[in-house]
């Protein structure tokens, strides 16, 4: 039979068949029967089963439609059904339940009157033990008529019984229980219980008195469906919609279902999705075949795959409250048992920290026809309305909500021991939490940015236990202040046994390496002399533009990263055609083209920055005197160093780190050793095709000269130093020395061990005796920063205590360039 006009897709998916779906319920008619049989002998009923059986099916579609058949002669055909589920309020949902106008309540349109409802059922059914049969003589059931109370999902009972968060909840449930007891035990009324409970929770019983021995006298073990059972679930709904299976894949589908009834919700899934994609796309006359089960997934995945669909459906905040939400309805036991766990939508809006109407298209999306969450789409939702999965299923099949409630159920871990390590420690019984688990706590606090809702679900004790922890960390903190001023300490001991004189020739050569892709190429005196061009003649510069051109162009096509020339060019409208288009191709390719200016000893540059800056990016400014400095002229400060756009290529023309650039700054220079020198080339030969090992890929390459000591350009910084080796050697420093991603404890090391900055610039000037005398004396060592120098220090040390330390005027700088937080929220 093909698609008609008429048809419609019979199967509902994950959620359980309703009373008014029982002509789509096939293959338990034989279980339905037995079912009005044993609730005829014994007023309570018990159906048990594993998750997945089929339980709430077979009693909403099976025995209920049963019941207004007249299939129970004695009790006749009239039926009002009250359908509950435990909760987090079951004696409430009871009393809500029985007060619907189907049941015994009125048709009311003031929200008052429904209270007074409400109220006084709620008030009947608590006043004793026979509540119910109480509430029951009140309304007056007509003769000839009956009640039955069905119960499902009755395991929540037992997470509701352990929820620490309501004040005697082991009371209200047992309370609950012999309510329902007793209510079978009476006669006065027609009254019946049945619940619903996956078997696993049998054993769980012993907990209320009484209520195993009324499940021995009443129960009823699900068993399970025989092949012809499932070939009829299968084609009986199908041919009831309009649609036609073929043999082999109805022979597909009860092979890949098997014995297991964990797979009946599954199998109805694929069933339904199979049928969607079979109505877009089949051809006229063409029966629903494995092609379109395939499509789909098969029963293997295609719950997880369309889950996934109506993920990717949703943008990122979408995406983002769909984990909330799935993890705050969703949950493991210790025992390994999925559970789900309805909750309010008023109550998910302060868990997630998102508004209803930021909350509710993301339900929409995953309840559409019925598929993953309840209540049905049909249903409005309003702030009071349940939210739930539709079968514990889901948990199972859907890999990205299990990694989601894994991830629940461990931060749950960490916050319910984080809550019992607070309550003793408030007895006296426990200290305050260190390392490592100090740390945890404190990443599980940012990542999962607890609240009082969401924590109250698991520990009642919220703010106790964030008091404990920030304590801990305050204590942990003060400790760490304290080793760093015996630290301090002893380093000022070993500085007046003038201790660091000795290391003072190692310092500079022991704690940076060459970077690797960090290399230089020299124009020195053989590459001149090879190219017939003395570098420094100025009819000469236009020839040698010519090969600068043909070296950037070799290297930006052999994907450098950087080509900087630390040469001088004098005026642009010098550049020939080709040595301009070489620099425009190069940044075509990725490869960013920068230029170094040098300055004379008067801190002056040579060459205007309208020469080159402003045309091509990025420009240096070399201090040549006989010192190991490189001054940041504040006039040029919208110009950030060749190395911190390399570092920071999003900020570095930005206005928050050009403050790191005010007037005055010095970069103290750390030259590598020898034997740790930085790769060198020669002009020449790598015009000749010479290069890296690894090729020019992802390398920084510096250009620049290196000539005798009688050619001037520039001087050199000291003897056997030239230009291009103090240039690369300021880039080497600044391409390892980190300048954001500060933690507080750096900050604090930083302003503790002040003191150790003014014993390295023992190296570079001598201090007055005096200012050494206040500087220990100093009750906060942090402050003497200030007495020495205001600027922007960045000063590589030994391995003795700390890798960088900075001074107060450069975390403050640091501050305002927003790579650190706020002094206000450094110990918050």
């Amino acid at each position: 039979m093909s698609a008609t006009e008429q048809s419609f897709n019979p199967f509902p998916g994950l959620r359980p068949f309703e009373p008014n779906e029982n002509y789509l319920f096939f293959g338990r008619d034989s279980e339905s029967a037995e079912l009005v049989r044993r609730l005829q002998e014994s007023r309570f009923l018990a159906v048990l089963g594993t998750s997945g059986s089929g339980k709430s099916s077979l009693v909403r579609a099976g025995l209920l439609p049963s019941l207004h058949g007249g299939f129970m002669a004695d009790a006749g055909s009239h039926w009002r059904i009250a359908i509950m589920r435990p909760g987090m309020d079951p004696m409430g949902n009871l009393a809500r339940v029985l007060c619907q106008p189907k049941v015994f309540g009125r048709d009311v349109e003031e929200s008052r009157d429904q209270d007074i409802q409400f109220a006084t059922a709620l008030a009947t059914l608590r006043r004793s033990e026979l509540g119910i049969a109480e509430a029951v003589q009140q309304w007056k059931l007509p003769k000839g008529e009956n009640l039955l109370i069905l119960v499902d999902q009755f395991e929540e009972l037992f997470r509701f019984k352990r929820n620490t968060k309501i004040t005697d909840a082991h009371d209200h449930a047992a309370a609950f229980v012999k309510l329902l007891l007793a209510t079978t035990e009476q006669t006065d009324a027609p009254i019946y219980i049945v619940m619903t409970m996956r078997s696993e929770y049998l054993g769980d019983c012993v907990q209320f008195r009484d209520l195993p021995e009324a499940i021995n006298d009443g129960q009823y073990l699900i068993p399970r469906m025989t092949r012809d059972q499932r070939r009829e679930a299968i084609v009986g709904p199908t041919t009831i919609g309009g649609g036609e299976l073929t043999p082999r894949l109805v022979h597909r589908l009860l092979n890949d279902v098997g014995d297991d009834p964990d797979q009946l919700p599954i199998l109805q899934h694929a069933l339904m999705r199979t049928w969607d994609h079979w109505q877009t796309n089949h051809m006229k006359d063409e029966p629903i075949d494995i092609k379109h089960y395939e499509a789909i997934g098969t029963m293997e995945t295609a719950l997880d795959k369309h889950a996934d669909e109506a993920f990717a459906e949703l943008d990122q905040n979408g995406q983002h409250i769909a984990e909330k939400l799935f993890r705050c309805i969703t949950e493991i036991e210790e025992e390994g048992r999925e559970l789900r766990r309805p909750t309010q939508l008023k109550d998910i809006g302060e868990i997630v920290n998102a508004s209803e109407s930021e909350i509710v298209p993301v339900i929409e999306t995953f309840r559409q026809s019925g598929s993953f969450l309840m209540p049905k789409e049909t249903v409005p939702l309003t702030n009071q309305s349940w939210i739930d999965i539709s079968h514990e299923s889901l948990i199972r099949q859907w890999r990205r909500l299990r990694r989601w409630v894994d991830k629940e159920m461990a931060s749950a871990k960490i916050y319910k021991r984080l809550a019992e390590t607070a309550a003793l420690h408030q007895q006296k019984q426990h200290g305050f939490i260190r390392d490592p688990e100090l740390q945890i706590n404190l990443d599980w606090h940012k990542e999962q940015q607890p609240n009082k809702t969401w924590a109250e679900r698991y520990h009642p004790e919220f703010e106790p236990a964030m008091t404990f922890l920030k304590k801990s960390l305050t204590r942990v903190r003060l400790f760490m202040i304290a080793g760093i001023l015996l630290i301090t300490m002893a380093v000022i001991f070993l500085f007046k046994m003038d201790f660091f004189d000795k290391l003072d020739s190692s310092f500079r050569t022991f704690v940076l390496k060459p970077h690797p892709d960090l290399v230089t190429i020299a124009i020195d005196d053989s590459s001149a002399k090879a190219l017939q061009l003395a570098p420094l003649v100025e009819e000469n510069r236009m020839a040698f533009r010519q090969h600068h051109a043909r070296i950037l162009d070799m290297l930006s096509r052999n994907g450098a990263r950087v080509v900087a020339f630390n040469i001088c060019f004098a005026d642009t409208t010098r550049y020939d055609a080709a040595f301009n288009l070489a620099i425009e191709q190069a940044k075509a390719r990725g490869t960013a083209v920068v230029f170094g200016v040098y300055c004379g000893d008067d801190f002056e540059p040579v060459y205007t920055l309208d020469a080159v800056g402003n045309a091509y990016g990025t420009v240096i400014y070399f201090d040549t005197g006989n010192d190991i400095a490189i001054r940041l002229f504040d006039e040029y400060e919208d110009i950030p160093p060749l190395a911190l756009k390399i570092l920071y290529p999003e900020q570095a023309d930005s206005s928050s780190m050009s403050r790191l650039l005010r007037d005055g700054n010095t970069l103290y220079v750390s030259f590598l050793s020898a034997n740790d020198s930085l790769k060198s080339y020669s002009y020449y030969h790598v015009l000749q095709g010479e290069e890296p090992s690894g090729g020019w890929k992802n390398k920084i390459v510096l250009i620049g000269y290196k000539v005798p000591q009688d050619f001037y350009i520039p001087q050199n910084v000291e003897e056997g130093r030239y230009g291009l080796e103090v240039h690369a050697n300021a880039v080497n420093n600044l391409l390892q020395v980190p300048l954001s991603g500060v933690r507080w404890y750096a900050f604090i090391a930083i302003m503790i061990l002040a003191v150790n900055a003014l014993l390295l610039w023992r190296f570079y000037e001598k201090l007055e005796p005096t200012l050494l005398i206040m500087i220990e004396s100093a009750g906060f060592l942090g402050l003497t920063f200030v007495i020495y120098r205001l600027g922007f220090v960045l000063l590589p040390l030994s391995v003795s205590i700390v890798a960088i330390i900075w001074s107060v005027q450069t975390v403050t700088l640091l501050i305002k360039a927003k790579l650190l937080p706020p002094f206000s929220k450094l110990f918050s």
